[in-house]
């Protein structure tokens, strides 16, 4: 296994997401690995040392691959690699899943406000 599929796996470990069999590999400075997350995303994962450059067909691929696979919601997670203290991590996600994100705490915040009892009801429904 080579410096970069280790760091995938620990990545795709760390973010709770669980890597796609043959993912593939891209250049000599940037390595590519795909992942599932939360059954709704397709993590692809970029590794670079110093910069990495987002295109639309950088995009385009992540949503086709996302897409294929599953139908999932693409997320792209870029990886600067520095000491083990600098190490630069970034997510890129689409405009309409942040959104929803955004839509999704904003109810959270209110039922916590206004009507915990069926906020703690429904997080007991998710957890047993």
């Amino acid at each position: 296994m080579g410096k970069y599929d280790d760091i995938e796996k620990r990545e795709a470990n760390r973010d709770g997401a669980v890597l796609v069999k043959n993912s593939g590999r891209s250049s000599k400075t940037t390595n590519k690995g795909d992942a599932i997350m939360d059954e709704d995303f397709l993590v692809d994962y970029k590794f670079t040392e110093k910069s990495f450059t987002l295109s639309r067909s950088v995009w385009a691929k992540v949503s086709t691959d996302a897409m294929v696979n599953g139908n999932r919601s693409p997320l792209l997670k870029v990886i600067m690699e520095g000491d083990q203290d600098s190490t630069l991590r970034l997510w890129i996600m689409d405009d309409r899943e942040m959104t929803a994100l955004r839509e999704s705490r904003a109810i959270f915040d209110w039922l916590e406000q206004n009507r915990p009892e069926i906020l703690a009801a429904a997080i007991e429904a998710v957890v047993s």
